[in-house]
């Protein structure tokens, strides 16, 4: 076994030991992963790629219409070893966090590896992603091993990076990203028939993405357009960080942008950048266009790999003392924010999620029907109880208000934490007050989370 691979195990178990620290309370269980975790589960139970959380709402109960198949279907084989659960869609998040590290790691020099890593390792960001349930450490990770593979010496580099970056994209529709450095590669080499698979292969997986919806392809830019109008109403970039309370995580960030714009800025300047760092750099560059168009938080972790390796490539160039002395006073700032981050999280989150949920489930009634409006997403916890609960949960994107008062209606019960649905104008606000019946306060003491089960009206004396 190689030098590299013994420090790759060692910083990998140190990798593997903070995510389980958190694994389940950092972020709280999200439900954006709850969506996730429903389709793959009904497609391990039934063979079938629906979701009833959201009842007719995004023609959810025919199909996935909110981004390609391929996490749901491997969640699905997850959930067929491991039955339904939160650590198994947590896992699988850490296990694609690991290969991203590993990716990265072979890309640098072996003289920066512990450098590289130990930013990496105590990165907020970067961290929390790699153990998180969304599709962007799956997006990042793959697009790291095609690039990977486009400069390794594999007699098939070529062929192998572009079948990984299509399968990139099947994971979430950003992940055209990986497919863009391909293309941007094999266009500067002037490989046009590697460049006419790549193509081929795109156009493979866009039909695979059309099978699995059936064909139903004007319901998918439906669907995709309530989402670019939810993606409107949140605010930039710029204006979430100004309004966000906590300052060192607004500071991270800013620190991160200005990086960015130095390090474009100086290779492309002073540097003249070979192939792979020309590739670093619009991988870099997208990452913030994502950011600034998506209007997502989580978004936010896109740029930081190519940021870390960029950064460990402009130290290797440094010559003078004064370059380095910046160099590791940059490093230190930000270190220092992000254990700061690192701290702060640490100690608002040591809640018990089984204890919450199990709370929750001692107060429903068997065969209840129940609206999730939460953070934590009690989902798991519900949905494995042997009380054959049915779960509703908020709309995330804006549709026909008559579809959300349909489940509104159905439901018996409300677990709430906050007004989640965006794009409705306060309804789900309007419709407590005229139809709450009783309130029952779950709180299992300081440090745990808390949440209301709202009983509401019986259903004959609803209003809206």
């Amino acid at each position: 076994m190689t030098n590299f691979w013994h420090r790759f195990l060692l910083l990998a178990s140190a990798f593997f030991l903070i995510s389980l620290v958190f694994l389940t309370n950092s972020p709280p269980i999200w439900p954006d992963e709850v969506i996730v975790a429903d389709y793959a589960y009904n497609l391990s139970a039934q063979g079938r790629l629906i979701s009833s959380l959201h009842g007719s709402m995004y023609h959810a109960d025919q199909g996935l219409f909110f981004y390609p198949p391929l996490l749901p279907i491997l969640l699905a084989l997850v959930f067929k070893f491991s039955g339904l659960s939160v650590v198994g869609l947590r896992l699988l998040a850490i296990f694609s966090g690991l290969i991203l590290f590993l990716t990265v790691l072979k890309q640098s020099r072996p003289l920066s590896t512990w450098w590289l890593a130990g930013l990496w390792l105590l990165d907020f960001s970067l961290m929390r992603a790699s153990r998180f349930g969304r599709p962007e450490i799956f997006v990042l990770s793959l697009t790291f091993v095609s690039l990977w593979l486009l400069f390794s010496r594999y007699r098939y580099r070529y062929l192998l990076a572009s079948i990984i970056a299509v399968l990139c994209f099947l994971i979430h529709p950003l992940g055209i990203l990986a497919i863009l450095l391909i293309a941007v590669n094999l266009i500067s080499q002037r490989r046009f028939k590697n460049l006419f698979i790549l193509s081929g292969l795109f156009i493979a997986g866009v039909m695979i993405w059309f099978l699995t919806i059936n064909f139903q392809i004007q319901t998918l830019f439906e669907v995709l357009q309530w989402q670019a109008q939810r993606r409107l109403s949140e605010p930039s970039f710029f204006v979430f960080l100004s309004q966000n309370s906590l300052f060192y995580y607004a500071a991270i960030h800013w620190l991160y942008f200005g990086l960015s714009v130095f390090l474009c800025g100086y290779f492309w300047l002073n540097q003249h950048p070979d192939s792979k760092t020309g590739l670093l750099i619009i991988g870099l560059i997208v990452g913030w266009l994502f950011i600034f168009y998506g209007r997502e938080p989580w978004y936010y972790v896109y740029p930081v790999p190519f940021l870390y390796l960029l950064w460990v490539k402009f130290w290797e160039s440094l010559k003078n003392k004064s370059g380095k002395i910046f160099f590791w006073l940059i490093s230190g700032v930000m270190l220092f924010v992000n254990l700061n981050l690192f701290s702060l999280d640490w100690q608002s989150s040591q809640g018990s999620y089984q204890k919450f949920t199990q709370t929750i489930v001692s107060q429903l009634p068997k065969n209840s029907t129940v609206f999730l409006s939460s953070i934590p997403d009690p989902y798991y916890g519900l949905k494995t109880s042997h009380k054959n609960l049915r779960l509703y949960q908020f709309a995330p994107l804006p549709e026909e208000k008559s579809k959300y008062y349909q489940i509104l209606d159905d439901s018996e019960y409300l677990v709430f934490t906050g007004y989640l649905d965006y794009g409705f104008n306060n309804v789900l606000k309007q419709y407590l007050k005229k139809n709450t019946k009783r309130i029952i306060e779950i709180d299992n003491g300081p440090g745990e989370y808390q949440a209301q089960l709202i009983k509401l009206v019986p259903k004959t004396r609803r209003r809206h």
